[in-house]
């Protein structure tokens, strides 16, 4: 088995620093003049994994490194991908007015490709979501789903469910959230999708979290926790921690929320995860209040208010979440 064919496996089941690491030895055993489709292959998923790992600089060298092969009618398909990645590392970015154009656009471009129709669908589903477009976010997810079953794709059929999830769990419609989330859930068990699993536990420990069901929520978090961190995802433990910190909170456990949300907040931060950060300091803002530093609950605040006008995101405004 060659270094692609390793990365493609552990990048299935969600190791994707293990598959970095091999999709970067792939390239320098494969030119493109000497195997043009492994190494746009390798390229291409090379950005997925960097971007999955929140490591966008380095995402957007290798997405141009890897595009400026693509300009010949033999490499029109890559071409295409790329320009799904790039849009995808806008949304990653923040930029989701011009990661919605940019996906919308390609969409457009996509009609025969169903797979990638029912990707796209995902994608842009959760943009509106980050943009407050709720009932847009809805319909979106649930056309990604249908068209996710119409080709068996338990994977991309989970992730349509953990959407849905997510979007009716902000509009408060909690007990639809939760079944989403449980049928997530049962779709990635059909797959070795160790992220999505994870992805689902940690959304459906959201929703428990939310309805007051606080211990069952403990429980989905911990699983969460276990799976990102056999994974090495850090930015998606720091979302956990963020939970975690929610829930205790939520128990009047004050000084044990400001510690897991102080945790999810130095995460979110070294790795340029905006959304994050602002809901870390939301939520850590109203914690220090409670505790009486009302003062460091005041410039918590002010910064994660600042944070969210400068890059026009409503996250401040997720106080139900």
């Amino acid at each position: 088995m060659n270094c692609f064919e390793q990365a493609e496996r552990w990048r299935e089941k969600g190791y994707f620093k293990k598959a970095k690491h091999l999709y970067l030895k792939s390239l320098k055993q494969n030119s493109f003049w000497e195997d043009p489709i492994i190494f746009l292959e390798s390229c291409l998923d090379l950005v997925g994994v960097l971007r999955a790992l929140s490591q966008t600089r380095e995402a957007w060298i290798w997405c141009a490194k890897g595009k400026q092969y693509t300009r010949g009618r033999s490499f029109e398909k890559y071409r295409l991908y790329f320009e799904v990645e790039e849009a995808l590392l806008l949304r990653a970015e923040g930029a989701y007015h011009k990661s919605l154009a940019q996906l919308s656009a390609l969409f457009r471009k996509s009609s025969s490709n169903l797979s990638l129709k029912a990707f796209l669908l995902w994608a842009l589903g959760g943009t509106l979501r980050f943009l407050g477009r709720f009932g847009e976010s809805k319909r979106v997810f649930e056309h990604s789903r249908a068209l996710s079953k119409k080709i068996r794709d338990p994977v991309g059929e989970g992730y349509a469910f953990s959407g849905l999830g997510g979007v009716s769990r902000m509009q408060g419609s909690l007990q639809r959230s939760i079944s989403c989330y449980c049928a997530a859930l049962r779709a990635f068990e059909k797959t070795q999708d160790l992220f999505g699993r994870a992805y689902a536990h940690c959304g459906l420990a959201n929703g428990l979290r939310q309805k007051g069901v606080w211990d069952s929520a403990m429980v989905h978090y911990r699983k969460a926790w276990r799976l990102y961190s056999q994974i090495e995802d850090p930015v998606d433990l720091a979302y956990v921690a963020w939970g975690l910190g929610k829930v205790l909170e939520k128990k009047t456990k004050l000084l044990s929320a400001a510690k897991w949300l102080e945790k999810s907040r130095h995460i979110f931060n070294v790795n340029r995860e905006v959304r994050g950060e602002i809901l870390s300091e939301m939520a850590l803002a109203g914690v220090w209040h409670a505790l009486g530093k009302t003062g460091k609950a005041e410039r918590i605040f002010q910064q994660g208010y600042r944070r969210a006008v400068r890059h026009k995101l409503h996250t401040h405004l997720e106080i139900f979440t």
